[in-house]
């Protein structure tokens, strides 16, 4: 009986040690997943952005396509400044009939923080500006919400993109940003990518960009 006893006792610490260690390793799980990703809102204000931007993990490129260009402060600047000197790439995508005037804008505030940048020690090795900085026209006429794309590293090369839409037309900065569904941010950063590598193409795709002409100017949001 006394040797029955034992076991059943030896049983019952195998099981809460097992128990323990399964415990264990899902909560490393959990916080590992936490601690690699970065936590989007659903809604975010223009001071907060900076924030933000300024602390997203395997963060690759960020697309900002708006009507105009209006210079980054405060904390979103630092965010910039920053994301330049880790060799994250910002690229701009402007209305076609604001190009001229707005490309003006993008040389005197952005270039200068990306060259500044450049002649840093900059932890990505990057020394041409155009790997950090660029600039696209928008082959249609643009006044609508202003829109930020990220570009995460995900796992196996993967691509992940979050995106905002900006809650005020025709602004360059918005003051408060609504996050889009996943599948409405990939759809439209994909139309951005292909619109843009292929202005001059003649429009076998009119389904296609015109839906998701539609997609962005309803701005489907969380």
């Amino acid at each position: 009986m006394e040797i029955v006893q034992r076991f059943f006792n030896v049983f019952i610490w195998l099981s809460f040690i097992s128990t323990a260690l399964i415990t264990a390793y899902y909560l490393f799980q959990f916080i590992r997943v936490y601690k690699n990703n970065t936590h989007f809102p659903n809604f975010i204000l223009e001071k907060n952005l900076g924030k933000l931007e300024g602390n997203i993990k395997h963060l690759k490129e960020v697309i900002v396509v708006a009507n105009t260009i209006e210079e980054p402060q405060h904390k979103l600047r630092e965010a910039v400044t920053a994301n330049f000197l880790k060799g994250i790439k910002y690229t701009f995508v402007i209305s076609d009939n604001n190009y001229d005037d707005e490309f003006e804008k993008y040389v005197l505030i952005f270039e200068p923080l990306a060259k500044l940048s450049l002649r840093k020690k900059s932890e990505a090795g990057i020394t041409n500006l155009s790997n950090i900085l660029q600039i696209q026209r928008l082959n249609e006429k643009w006044y609508t919400f202003p829109y930020i794309f990220y570009k995460i590293q995900g796992a196996n090369n993967s691509e992940i993109i979050h995106a905002y839409r900006g809650v005020e037309i025709g602004e360059g900065i918005a003051k408060a940003y609504e996050l889009l569904k996943p599948e409405i941010a990939h759809t439209i950063a994909t139309f951005f990518t292909k619109y843009l590598s292929e202005p001059s193409a003649e429009d076998n795709n009119l389904i296609i960009r015109n839906t998701a002409l539609e997609l962005i100017n309803k701005g489907h949001a969380n």
